[in-house]
C-alpha cells in the first residue's frame, strides 16, 4: 500500500471489553486493513454498469445486528455477517474488525471497527470511486489518529441506472438535473452503508463524525450538514479554524455562519442522509430537514488541490477532535 501509515494502538492495558473480546475469536483477516480499504481490491460496480446490488430488508437487518453484536462483544457477529452476505474477521495486530462483501463487485460497504484504543471520531467517504483521492485519504486517516471507525462505499455513485427516493437533484451523473442514484449511499437510506452509519452514531454517541468529499471548485466548504448559524466555539468553526491555518492559500468557507467564519453556502450537504440522521431525523432522514445541528457531523467538500494534500487535512482534523 502506497503512502499509508498506521499506527498501533497504545492502550494494550485497558479491560480487554466489548468488541476487544472478538480479537482473537473471529477468524483472521488474510489481508490488511488498509488493502482491504484498496480500490483494486473493493472491485467496484463503475458508472453506469447497473451491478450495484441493492440489498434487501432482511440483509440489512441481518447487517445491523451483526455490527450491534460486535460493538457488545458477542460472537453471534460473524453469524450475523454471514446473513447479511459479509465476511467479518479480524485483524489482532491492528486491533480492528473488518467487515467485507461476500462477493467481490456488490458495490457494499467495507467498514473496519478499532476494537479498543480508539479515539472518538468516525470517518466515512461515500463516494470513494468518483471524488478521487478520498479513499486514500479515509484510510490513512483511520490509521494516523486511531480512529474508531472507517466506512467507505464500494461502488461508483453513478453506478445503477434506478433512482433514490430521497429528496434531491444532481447532475453529477448526467447532463441534466435527477434525482440521486441509487447507488449513491449518501442520498439512499437502503445501503450497507447507511446501515453502519446508523448503528455506529448511536452506539458511539459522543464520536465525531467526518464525511469526506471532493469537490471540482477551488479550497474546501465545511458544514454541520445545515446552514444553520454557529457559535464561535462549536465544533464546526473550530475546525473551519483549523482548516484554515493549515491552508492559508486557499479559500476556506463555512456553510454555517459564525464570528470570525467566512461564510458561504456552496455544497452544504443539506440533503445528506447521514448528516441528516445524526442531526436528528433518524426517523425522516431521507425527505425530512433538520432544524439543528448536533455538532457531531462534519460534512468537507475538497478540491482535487485540497485532496492531494489529504495528510494535512486530517492533522487539521485532528487538533480539534
Amino acid at each position: 500500500m502506497v503512502g499509508t501509515a498506521w499506527v498501533a494502538s497504545s492502550s494494550h492495558a485497558a479491560p480487554c471489553d466489548g468488541p476487544c473480546r472478538l480479537l482473537k475469536s473471529l477468524p483472521r483477516c488474510e489481508i490488511p486493513v488498509a488493502s482491504a480499504f484498496d480500490k483494486n481490491t473493493i472491485f467496484p460496480p463503475r458508472d453506469d454498469s447497473d451491478r450495484y446490488a441493492t440489498p434487501s430488508d432482511e440483509q440489512l437487518e441481518a447487517f445491523v445486528r451483526s455490527l450491534r453484536a460486535a460493538v457488545s462483544g458477542d460472537r453471534d457477529a460473524w453469524g450475523r455477517a454471514f446473513e447479511a452476505g459479509y465476511l467479518l474477521c479480524a485483524r489482532p495486530n491492528e486491533d480492528t474488525l473488518l467487515w467485507r462483501p461476500a462477493i467481490a463487485g456488490s458495490g457494499w460497504a467495507i467498514v473496519a471497527l478499532r476494537a479498543k484504543g480508539a479515539r472518538p471520531m468516525i470517518f466515512e467517504v461515500p463516494h470513494p470511486i468518483y471524488d478521487a483521492g478520498t479513499l486514500r485519504q479515509g484510510r490513512y486517516a483511520y490509521g494516523a489518529v486511531s480512529a474508531r471507525a472507517l466506512i467507505a462505499s464500494g461502488t461508483h455513485r453513478c453506478a445503477n441506472a434506478g433512482f433514490t427516493t430521497c429528496e434531491g437533484t444532481t447532475r453529477v451523473c448526467s447532463d441534466r438535473l435527477e434525482p440521486y442514484r441509487e447507488s449513491d449511499v449518501a442520498h439512499s437510506e437502503r445501503s450497507m452503508f447507511h446501515a453502519a452509519h446508523r448503528v455506529l452514531s448511536d452506539v458511539y454517541p459522543r464520536d465525531k463524525i467526518i464525511s469526506l468529499h471532493g469537490m471540482g471548485d477551488d479550497g474546501i466548504s465545511l458544514s454541520d450538514g445545515t446552514v444553520i448559524p454557529t457559535s464561535s466555539t462549536s465544533n464546526v468553526a473550530l475546525l473551519l479554524f483549523s482548516l484554515e491555518d493549515a491552508f492559508e492559500l486557499e479559500l476556506v468557507t463555512a456553510c454555517n455562519d459564525a464570528p470570525g467564519a467566512a461564510v458561504s453556502a456552496h455544497l452544504c450537504g443539506t440533503t445528506n442522509i447521514q448528516g441528516r440522521y445524526t442531526n436528528g431525523l433518524s426517523d425522516h432522514a431521507c425527505t425530512g430537514t433538520a432544524t439543528a445541528a448536533s455538532d457531531r457531523f462534519f460534512h468537507i467538500e475538497q478540491s482535487s488541490a485540497v485532496r492531494r494534500r489529504y495528510r494535512r487535512v486530517i492533522r487539521a482534523i485532528e487538533r480539534v477532535f
